[in-house]
């Protein structure tokens, strides 16, 4: 993966010096970027402050996590390790199963049946 040459906080300061009248020529001969890098900049950390840039980056690093927990079909992959059903009969308790697998492991109502080992439909 290509290393950044700047860190958000430098972009954002940078951007302020634009926003403060600063001419976009010299702004860009001065760090050495373009000017399509500036306005690209500009419509992504435009109007952010230093604290709001870290929360956008905290966050972008954990949606490729969020993602590929989601996509996950089994228990054990999905975080449930050591959590086995056993042979539940009853269906008012594989639906108290399927509440406790939604509840705890924070997967989709769907998913909690497919793990469980029911039909939806019932």
């Amino acid at each position: 993966m290509k290393r950044k040459r700047f860190s958000e906080e430098q972009i954002i300061e940078i951007l302020k010096l634009h926003n403060a009248g600063a001419k976009h020529a010299d702004l860009c001969r001065q760090h050495g970027i373009s000017e399509a890098t500036l306005y690209h900049w500009r419509s992504r950390y435009g109007g952010m402050q230093v604290s709001d840039a870290k929360r956008l980056r905290r966050l972008e690093e954990a949606k490729p996590l969020a993602e590929e927990a989601a996509g996950r079909s089994d228990a054990r992959q999905c975080g449930t390790e050591g959590y086995r059903l056993g042979e539940v009969l009853r269906p008012a308790v594989r639906r108290r199963a399927v509440d406790h697998v939604q509840r705890f492991h924070g997967v989709s109502q769907r998913r909690a049946y497919g793990l469980i080992g029911m039909d939806v439909s019932s």
